[in-house]
């Protein structure tokens, strides 16, 4: 249970730094940074993100972006990852 919650948070921070940096692209490093941890984990559950339409995502050092309001998204979209 312990690593459902740990994704959950870590996919919520992401969500909140990509709704904060408005249309400036976050990098997985960037975001590795301010979470603490491997650039691997961010880029697996960005993986999640986008596949559930949450974000946009471009190849190379292109950075994520979001793809729609977070803040109307349900939380089960981010418990399901």
């Amino acid at each position: 249970m312990k690593k459902i919650s740990r994704r959950f948070s870590i996919a919520v921070h992401i969500m909140s730094l990509i709704a904060t940096s408005k249309d400036t692209p976050c990098t997985s490093e960037w975001i590795a940074e301010s979470v603490n941890t491997n650039p691997v984990i961010i880029r697996k559950i960005i993986g999640k993100l986008k596949k559930a339409g949450l974000v946009n995502v471009r190849p190379g050092y292109g950075g994520h972006t979001s793809n729609r309001d977070w803040k109307k998204s349900l939380c089960l979209t981010f418990i399901r990852l």
